[in-house]
């Protein structure tokens, strides 16, 4: 049975009688990387070269393959600290990670090694750090940096060493379940595209232009309509505000392209993983406002299942064809240059409505197992949230 907890008042909050306020310069270590200007790249180095991006490639515990001479680096991190970025978006994105071998850091990276005499667990400090969010304690000026003048002086809690390693214990433990199923729905991912390519890919099908199929959509928005979307590649489409947490469309949305539920929209834009912009159909709003740079359309009767062309567009089977009319526009960054003229032209393999509501059927049932393990994974990360907000605070007690 749990025994009840006595707290106390201190600079940083109420924590339980026995925990100490300590701060990070007493307990850590700390380490910069540097960049030299020249380095050779070998097979097989001395130690690993961490940059950035690197953390980008690793859940929790980072290992590199890449590797470099040793005989121009400073310093060597080594193996068991704590890594994380000086400066720019890296720190509002909160990416911590724990160094499993010896390495040299990029000048953009520092780390954490716990002091020989501290009583601290390296895997409750990652959790603290992870919890604290780098992005807080940071110069925010102009771009974010941290260095030692925000690391020595900040103060945590510290539990006796048994309480920091039972916390995180349990932590790991949702992590794991986090990770797990994280990877698995990168695999569902993997086998759904693999079966959408199949299913996609039959050489029989009738062969139609877009314009034989869809119709242009140029209604303006006379009604006074203030649902002001864009389309995400990522989260289709989004109100403005939620997107750019502003809305950047005029005040007058009387020349804005007026769209039902249902309709699809091409938006030319293209980004990373989107290399001929994104066609998205409108789902979550009864009618929306967009635009006219997009290239709006809906059926011409009901001799289509929408499902199976909205799955035709997630897929990019249409990138094939857009690639041919394609090319990037001279006036703004990112934007393709694809008339409506070019859009329509595009031929496009079209199967009978009967087998385009069998593939459409078998593909939203794949999607499905993936939206389910989704939602797993968001319960997921919001219970490690509470749990973190509860032990690191000693709210909760694992003794």
């Amino acid at each position: 049975m749990t025994k009840t907890t006595q707290y106390k008042n201190t600079a940083i909050g109420p924590i339980p009688t026995d925990w100490e306020v300590k701060k990070l310069g007493e307990l850590v270590d700390i380490t910069s990387g540097n960049s030299p200007s020249d380095f050779n790249l070998l097979e097989i180095g001395r130690y690993p070269y961490l940059k950035v991006e690197d953390l980008n490639n690793s859940f929790k515990y980072q290992i590199s393959s890449r590797e470099y001479t040793d005989d121009i680096f400073r310093n060597v991190v080594v193996k068991n600290s704590l890594i994380f970025p000086k400066r720019g978006a890296a720190i509002i994105n909160n990416k911590i990670r724990i160094s499993k071998v010896d390495c040299y850091l990029d000048s953009n990276l520092m780390a954490l090694k716990i002091s020989d005499k501290s009583k601290l667990d390296l895997e409750y400090l990652y959790y603290k750090v992870l919890d604290i969010q780098l992005f807080k304690i940071a110069d925010t000026s102009s771009i974010p940096q941290l260095n030692n003048k925000h690391i020595i002086p900040f103060k945590i809690p510290l539990p006796p060493l048994p309480e920091q390693q039972k916390i995180a214990e349990v932590l790991s433990t949702w992590d794991k379940a986090i990770q797990d199923t994280d990877a698995i729905i990168k695999k569902l991912q993997d086998r759904n595209k693999a079966l959408a390519n199949k299913l996609f890919e039959e050489n029989n099908w009738q062969i139609n232009k877009l314009s034989d199929l869809f119709e242009r959509i140029t209604d303006k928005n006379k009604e006074g309509n203030t649902t002001v979307t864009t389309i995400s590649a990522k989260h289709g489409f989004i109100r403005q505000e939620d997107f750019f947490n502003k809305t950047v469309a005029s005040k007058d949305l009387s020349n804005y392209y007026l769209i039902n539920k249902g309709d699809f929209c091409y938006n030319k834009s293209y980004s990373k993983d989107y290399d001929w912009g994104v066609v998205k159909r409108l789902n979550d709003f009864e009618k929306a406002v967009v635009t006219t740079l997009y290239i709006c359309f809906r059926f011409k009767d009901n001799s289509q299942n929408s499902d199976f062309w909205e799955l035709y567009f997630e897929n990019k089977i249409l990138d094939k064809g857009l690639s041919k009319v394609a090319q990037e526009g001279g006036r703004a960054h990112g934007l393709l240059n694809v008339t409506s003229g070019d859009f329509f032209g595009i031929k496009v393999k079209v199967p009978s409505l009967e087998e385009q509501n069998a593939i459409a059927e078998i593909l939203n049932t794949a999607n499905q197992e993936v939206k389910q393990y989704q939602q797993k994974l968001e319960a997921l990360k919001l219970q490690k949230k509470g749990l973190m907000q509860q032990l690191l605070t000693g709210k909760v007690r694992t003794v």
